[in-house]
């Protein structure tokens, strides 16, 4: 059927700008149609043009039915691992668009998962944009409705040392804390992704300051309704965290010792 199909689509798509609104829901609809079957996914996406125009009418068509449609072909395309790389080269955008709009259509947080899943490329990609991982904090602290795939991007990116040294720089630690605190985040969610920040090669100093700064002493000792895993990175961030406590303790206390004694010798 795909054979058949070829020359339309390189004749149709990239002419969709200049159809009726009626007319471009009919050709996505036919365009999901071939991306319901596996077999056609890997070949819809050999289309740079698809690709461009299904984000395209994401960001700039004014009828719902034509931005989920477009959203549900993408979704589609994106659960083969071999797309992820070539859909890819659209993340940023779709990414942009996640954050600046209200749309709840579930199919662009499935996208958005499932081509950072076990894929470094775009990972690395999300990382080079400076300012996409303080809109994915963003993100998960203001709008519940997709916190967990945003949630969910950020733990792939602290998989990496270069993306727990970001996620430092954009603020997360005490954004963290403070959804953890205030409740607007799934808490275990907020643990995990702080114990993983912790372990950053070089920056322990850094989480420790940070940490004890925005009080995460006193959230990680609340009472709260933990799992086992979570009570454990909870616990063992409290020994983190109070290390530099004592360490601070000590320092102020060395401080007003000297301060006193130079005191009384003038």
């Amino acid at each position: 059927m795909f054979s058949l199909c070829r020359e339309m689509i390189k004749t149709i798509v990239p002419m969709l700008g200049k159809f009726t609104h009626a007319e471009v829901n009919s050709v996505l609809l036919f365009i999901s149609l071939l991306a319901s079957e596996k077999s056609n996914r890997e070949k819809l996406t050999h289309f740079d043009y698809i690709l461009k125009q299904l984000v395209n009418i994401l960001e700039q068509s004014p009828v719902a039915e034509a931005r989920n449609l477009a959203a549900n072909v993408l979704e589609a395309l994106s659960r083969e691992d071999v797309n992820k790389a070539v859909m890819g080269r659209e993340l940023l955008r779709l990414l942009d668009y996640f954050s600046s709009v209200n749309d709840q259509c579930s199919d662009i947080r499935k996208n958005i998962w499932n081509l950072c899943v076990d894929c470094p490329a775009n990972i690395l990609m999300i990382l080079k944009s400076v300012d996409t991982p303080l809109k994915l904090l963003h993100l998960s602290a203001n709008r519940l409705n997709i916190a967990f795939p945003s949630m969910m991007v950020l733990m792939e990116l602290a998989e990496l040392e270069e993306g727990k040294r970001a996620l430092m720089g954009a603020g997360a630690v005490v954004t963290l804390i403070n959804m953890t605190r205030e409740g607007t985040g799934d808490e275990e969610h907020c643990l995990s992704l702080m114990y993983q920040i912790q372990t950053c090669k070089g920056n322990n100093e850094l989480f420790k300051t940070l940490a004890v700064s925005a009080e995460a002493e006193e959230v990680l000792l609340q009472n709260k309704e933990w799992g086992e895993m979570g009570r454990e990175k909870a616990r063992r961030m409290l020994e983190f965290i109070e290390l530099a406590i004592r360490s601070l303790q000590s320092h102020l206390s060395s401080t007003k010792l000297y301060m006193h004694s130079s005191s009384s010798l003038s």
